[in-house]
């Protein structure tokens, strides 16, 4: 379902054809089919499909910035958070919008726009963090460290090198189809001629927003 979503957004923008090619990429070419076929009871395969709900709701966020496709893009973004914490980092796709908005004006639809965004997400969300309270007395916490111990994570030695060339899993080693779509965000913030397929500017600001998430 979530291949068929991600089709059908990105059919939309860039035509069939190269809608039909990205989704066999991604199917074929990431670690997306291991785990459907090999780990289904990960969460990896539900990130994914939250993941596609949140770019679909983004894309209709930039089609026309209203306090009601804002809040559907704050429930995706809570609904990806309730599936893997990390992926909370994906609110930063519509909170750029947002704040592209707000710089532009008007405000006032902005500002209603950046409201639900944030109510929507904060009330999907908040299950997420009652459970944390609840379970470790916190409500917001890296859900790994308090698991597994600091020893989980040495943000001394990051080793960000290894995570994607080592020849034991790194990310671009074993799944080089992602280099190339890093490459291909890269090459979006500096192209000077824009895909005509978009709205104006959605290169560089689509570079711009998967910052965090890159």
């Amino acid at each position: 379902l979530g291949l068929y979503l991600l089709f059908g957004a990105l059919a939309r923008g860039g035509g069939h054809s190269a809608a039909l090619w990205t989704v066999l990429i991604v199917w074929l070419a990431s670690p997306l089919r291991f785990y459907l076929s090999t780990l289904p009871s990960l969460a990896h395969g539900c990130e994914f499909f939250a993941a596609v709900l949140v770019l679909r709701t983004w894309l209709a966020l930039r089609e026309r910035l209203d306090a009601r496709r804002a809040a559907w893009a704050g429930a995706a973004c809570g609904l990806v958070f309730l599936v893997r914490s990390q992926d909370g980092l994906l609110l930063g796709l519509p909170l750029f919008e947002v704040a592209v908005a707000l710089a532009r004006g008007p405000r006032r639809p902005a500002f209603r726009a950046l409201g639900g965004l944030v109510v929507a997400f904060a009330l999907t969300a908040l299950p997420q963090v009652l459970d944390w309270q609840a379970m470790f007395g916190r409500p917001f916490l890296v859900p790994h460290t308090a698991l597994h111990g600091a020893a989980f994570m040495h943000l001394d030695q990051p080793r960000l090198i290894d995570t994607l060339l080592s020849a034991r899993g790194g990310l671009f080693s074993s799944h080089p189809m992602a280099l190339l779509a890093v490459l291909g965000i890269a090459s979006m913030a500096v192209r000077r001629r824009p895909s005509p397929e978009w709205p104006r500017g959605f290169d560089r600001r689509f570079a711009l927003a998967a910052l965090p998430v890159l």
